[in-house]
Formats: C-alpha cells, structure tokens, sequence
C-alpha cells in the first residue's frame, strides 16, 4: 500500500456517493473530533478501498 503524501488528491473518483466542490486531500496526520454543530453537511462517502488505505496511514502513524 502506498503512503500518503502532502498533496495527495481525493478526486470525486474515490468517492462511492457525493462528490466534493474542490480537490481535497486526506491529511490523516491533522486529525480532530468535529462537533455534530459545526458539521454544515455530509459531502459524501469514500470507496472502501480509500477508507481502508486513510485508516492504515492513520495507523501507521500512530504506531511511530
């Protein structure tokens, strides 16, 4: 599996339902916990393959 990088795209392609206004990276070394409040609308749902590959980052992250 590949490593993230700085300026990795998530294109409206790793997308299995929504799409995205803009290009936008997963940043999985900048992670917070968002208030349901401020949450304006839910832009879509990634492909499992995508979630599965931002997850093992986050993990390998974690495990340094």
């Amino acid at each position: 599996m590949g490593r993230f990088v700085a300026g990795d795209v998530v294109s409206d392609a790793d997308f299995a339902q929504g799409k995205l206004i803009r290009s936008s990276n997963i940043r999985p070394n900048r992670l917070f916990t968002a208030d349901s409040n401020i949450v304006l609308y839910k832009a879509g749902a990634l492909h499992r393959a995508k979630l599965a590959q931002a997850i093992a980052q986050i993990v390998s992250l974690l495990q340094k």
